[in-house]
């Protein structure tokens, strides 16, 4: 442990959404010395209580904007490697380090779970409290068209919808409406993706992924910003 703070201010003052930024936390702890880790895509989304397809579509967004370089390992799980911006390197820039546990020549250390620091000696026989976790709950009134009634799509429709809170931006009866109604113009596998692409970008409105930079240099519209 050293005395630096757990997180470093370029991190804290970086341009990130909720999301980006709870992942990047994450992996900032979890980096050994040489500003590694690799914990799995659904540790990550177990340990910052968001889906898994948002973890990746975060996950792209954060090596996009370079804060982070991926490595596949075949039959693992990807490496990421820790890019901190150039003159933030070193104690003065809160660069180097940080607070905790680091894991240890691709070992957690032996009193750690895999996903959390080792309890601190001396507090053995205290059981671990358990994260509290948001409700994964739609309200029983609330429907979906037919097309959009799926595991997959409710999972990522409370996503949205948290992140609408998180962003001070809540959705209302009529905006919940509507959207759902262009969503199932577009189908599930498409609106998904729509949906899990505007929460890592921290959009108010739903916007597809660009498919091409020459034909569609714009995002495509799937919702209203203003709602």
């Amino acid at each position: 442990m050293n005395g630096r703070p757990f997180i470093p201010a370029w991190l804290d003052d970086g341009d990130l959404t909720p999301n980006q930024f709870r992942v990047m936390c994450h992996l900032w702890r979890r980096a050994d010395d040489s500003q590694l880790c690799w914990p799995s895509v659904p540790s990550i989304a177990t340990v910052c209580k968001i889906h898994r397809d948002t973890v990746w579509a975060v996950l792209r967004v954060l090596e996009e904007k370079g804060l982070i370089a991926r490595f596949e390992m075949r039959g693992r799980s990807n490496r990421y490697r820790i890019l901190i911006p150039s003159g933030n390197e070193g104690p003065g820039g809160n660069g180097g380090g940080n607070e905790g546990p680091a894991e240890t020549k691709g070992r957690p250390p032996a009193e750690s779970d895999g996903l959390h620091p080792a309890e601190t000696k001396g507090r053995e026989g205290n059981p671990r409290k358990e994260p509290q976790r948001r409700s994964r709950e739609i309200p029983a009134a609330m429907s979906f068209p037919e097309n959009l009634s799926t595991p997959a799509f409710r999972e990522t429709w409370i996503d949205w919808t948290q992140h609408r809170k998180e962003i001070r931006k809540p959705l209302t009866p009529a905006s919940i409406r509507k959207q759902l109604n262009t969503l199932a113009a577009m189908g599930e596998p498409r609106a998904i993706a729509a949906i899990n692409h505007s929460i890592a970008n921290g959009w108010q409105g739903i916007f597809e992924p660009k498919r091409s930079v020459s034909a569609d240099p714009q995002p495509k519209r799937a919702a209203d910003l203003r709602l």
